[in-house]
């Protein structure tokens, strides 16, 4: 099956995307019977110049699936929905993952071309796409009496190192976190946070001054508390 990447029409259209607050379902508006190509890419980039490649690379793909998304390369992957399905499930599917954009066309197949539609200006405006972020809610406090007696020739020394705590609580699904999208700075050097530290929910870490947690990963909302 060839997809073809051709210019909008009045009578084809999707628009406005968005993900309701607490819910892990994508809603959309879109022309009735109209196929649906959903398209998911990096967090904060738009992929409308790239289309014409993705058309491309899709017809290689022996079928796209209607149930789920198919990874076609560089981070994108694709979903087809036909216009009876989606007016079956009312304009709307279960996200896929987060930290992430999801971008939507209007599409309709032929005997072996599917013609997916460039959206208009007002299209795009109006919620063609829709970013969903990944949220982390962190807390960083320090535990109490917790200096650190160290063995020194003339007898024992309290240091000055400190035990805090990095709380952690995923608001979304912690197998879609990556190894290091979230860090801590000590001095010179950055400490990785892992998805196993987050599932265990407490991180200690003696050091001689509070870290910092910080990330530099594009969709991933780190939402701070403050420590005890």
């Amino acid at each position: 099956m060839r997809f073809h990447y051709v210019a909008s029409t009045a009578e084809f259209y999707v628009t406005g995307l968005y993900v309701p607050a607490g819910e892990d379902m994508l809603y959309w508006s879109c022309s009735d019977n109209t196929d649906i190509l959903l398209v998911q890419s990096e967090y904060g980039k738009a992929i409308y110049a790239r289309m014409e490649e993705i058309c491309e690379k899709a017809g290689h793909i022996a079928s796209l699936s209607t149930d789920s998304f198919t990874e076609i390369g560089e981070g994108i992957s694709l979903r087809r929905i036909s216009g009876m399905e989606n007016a079956k499930v009312g304009s709307c599917c279960r996200l896929a993952r987060a930290a992430c954009r999801y971008t939507a066309f209007a599409c309709k197949q032929g005997d072996s071309l599917v013609s997916v539609y460039m959206p208009n200006e007002q299209s795009v405006r109006s919620g063609g796409f829709c970013d969903v972020p990944l949220r982390l809610r962190a807390e960083v406090g320090k535990e109490e009496n917790t200096g650190v007696l160290s063995r020194l020739a003339a007898g024992f020394q309290r240091e000055e190192r400190q035990v805090f705590f990095l709380k952690f609580s995923l608001m979304d699904d912690v197998g879609q976190y990556q190894d290091g999208a979230v860090f801590y700075e000590y001095g010179d050097f950055r400490i990785p946070i892992t998805g196993e530290m987050l599932r265990r929910g407490t991180v200690y870490v003696r050091t001689e001054r509070q870290p910092i947690l910080k990330t530099t990963t594009a969709g991933l909302e780190l939402l701070m508390a403050k420590g005890a």
